[in-house]
């Protein structure tokens, strides 16, 4: 019987990479400090995204619709491509799990 090898688990790309959709599970981690969020708005004229956070992944996927507002960073997408090393991770889960980091 011939050998079925096991399909990756996940894909890893660049954040160079990275174009935003509705939806991606972004992670950010700063030293002393982490905040878990997801893509909810897309300006592609101005180049910005718009991330509901939290502090858990718990807390973010419990808040209320009227706390989304409070709990919304608009970030441009040249600060997530160009940011240091291990500061941003976004996940992306179409057919395959893909990893922007």
């Amino acid at each position: 019987m011939p050998k079925i090898e096991a399909p990756p688990l996940a894909r890893y790309t660049t954040l160079i990479d990275y174009v935003p959709h509705y939806g991606d599970f972004v992670i950010w981690a700063g030293w002393f400090t982490q905040w878990f969020g997801v893509v909810s708005a897309l300006d592609r004229d101005k180049e910005e995204i718009s991330i509901i956070f939290e502090g858990s992944p718990f807390l973010l996927f419990t808040l209320l619709p009227s706390e989304h507002v409070g709990n919304t960073k608009t970030i441009k997408l040249s600060t997530i491509c160009n940011a240091r090393k291990g500061s941003w991770a976004i996940l992306r889960n179409d057919t395959t799990l893909t990893w922007f980091v």
